[in-house]
C-alpha cells in the first residue's frame, strides 16, 4: 500500500480518537478495502499506547489476580526453558508471570504489532527492574522465530480482533510452539445472547476451538478461565498440546520475507547477508515487520575492494 494512503489513514483515526471516539468502531464503519485488517489494528493500538499500563497503576487488583492465574496454569503444565506472549501489548502479563512464576525463571519474550506499546512495555519492566524480558515488534501472522523454538507460547485477548481469521493465527502460533499453546481468548461458546452479539458486531473471534479441532490439534484444556475484565466478552482458556518431533533450542530471530537466520552488526539493525533485507532496532527494540524491511544487498561491501585499484592507478 503506497504510504500516502496509510498515512491519510493514520491521520483520520489519529483525529477521531483525539476527539474521544471509539477507534475500532470507527475503522470498522469506515472500512476500506485496501487496508488490511492489521494496518487498522496497529494504527489503532499505537495511539492508544500507554493507556493500559496507567489503567494497570492505577487499579492492580485484577491484573494482578489474572496473573497470577495464568502463572499457575502455565506452572501446572511443567518446567519450560522458553515462554512466548504473542501480542503482548504494553507487556503487563509478561511483568506478572516473571513475578509469579516459580523459579527456576524460564526465558520470557514477548512481541506485538505495534512498537509504541513495546516502548511502555520497557518502561514497566525498567521500573520493577525485570531487564531480562526480551521485546520485538512483529505480525502474529508471521512470527519471525523459527519452528518449535519456544516450549510455551500463550496470548492474552491477543487474537481476539482478528475474527474469521481463527485458523490463520493458530498455524502460525503452533508452528513456533514446541510443547503447549496457552490461549486465554474471548471465548463464544461461553458468552450469554448478549454478549455473542456484543462479539459479533466488534468482529471478535467466535470460533477459536472450532478451529483448533478441525486443525487436527491436541486439545488439553477447553473451560473458562474464571476471571474476564468484561463479563460480556468472557475470557475462555484453550490449551493445545504439541510434541514436536524435533524441538529447536535456538529463539534466534529470523527474516519475514525469507525465513533465513538474522544476524546483529555493531550497528542498530540485524540483517541477513543472504536475503539481503536489514532491519531496524528502535530503542533496542527488534522492529521484524515485513514493512520494516530495508532492501540493502550491498550493506556488507567494501567499497575499497572494488575501486582501490582504479583511484590509485
Amino acid at each position: 500500500m503506497p504510504e500516502k494512503e496509510t498515512y491519510s489513514r493514520f491521520k483520520e483515526i489519529k483525529a477521531h480518537y483525539q476527539n474521544g471516539g471509539n477507534i475500532l468502531q470507527w475503522i470498522r464503519d469506515n472500512k476500506k478495502p485496501q487496508f488490511h485488517d492489521e494496518q487498522d489494528i496497529r494504527i489503532s493500538y499505537d495511539l492508544q499506547s500507554g493507556n493500559y499500563i496507567k489503567k494497570f497503576l492505577i487499579n492492580r487488583d485484577f491484573k494482578e489476580q489474572y496473573g497470577k492465574k495464568l502463572a499457575s496454569t502455565i506452572s501446572s503444565l511443567g518446567k519450560f526453558n522458553t515462554i512466548l506472549e504473542a501480542g503482548t501489548g504494553e507487556g503487563i502479563m509478561l511483568h506478572l508471570l516473571r513475578k509469579y512464576l516459580v523459579t527456576p525463571y524460564p526465558e520470557l519474550m514477548g512481541f506485538d504489532i505495534s512498537w509504541s506499546r513495546l516502548k511502555y512495555a520497557r518502561y514497566l519492566f525498567e521500573r520493577f527492574e525485570q531487564l531480562d524480558i526480551s521485546l520485538f515488534s512483529a505480525n502474529l501472522f508471521n512470527i519471525p522465530l523459527e519452528d518449535n523454538s519456544v516450549d510455551i507460547v500463550f496470548t492474552s485477548h491477543a487474537i481476539e480482533p482478528n475474527g474469521g481469521k481463527e485458523a490463520e493465527a493458530l498455524k502460525e502460533l503452533y508452528r513456533v510452539a514446541s510443547k503447549y499453546l496457552v490461549l486465554l481468548e474471548p471465548s463464544f461458546d461461553f458468552a450469554n445472547g448478549e454478549g455473542k452479539k456484543r462479539m459479533l458486531e466488534h468482529g471478535f473471534i467466535t470460533g477459536l476451538h472450532q478451529a483448533a479441532v478441525a486443525l487436527g490439534y491436541k486439545i488439553h484444556t477447553y473451560q473458562p478461565f474464571g476471571l474476564s475484565v468484561n463479563e460480556l466478552n468472557p475470557t475462555g482458556l484453550l490449551i493445545i498440546e504439541k510434541q514436536a518431533t524435533s524441538n529447536n533450542s535456538s529463539t534466534s530471530y529470523r527474516c519475514p520475507i525469507t525465513s533465513e537466520p538474522l544476524s546483529m552488526t555493531n550497528e542498530p539493525f540485524l540483517s541477513s547477508a543472504e536475503s539481503g533485507f536489514a532491519y531496524p532496532i528502535l530503542q533496542g527494540i527488534p522492529c521484524l515487520c515485513e514493512d520494516n524491511a530495508v532492501l540493502a544487498t550491498h550493506l556488507f561491501d567494501n567499497p575499497d575492494e572494488l575501486f582501490l585499484d582504479l583511484i590509485f592507478e
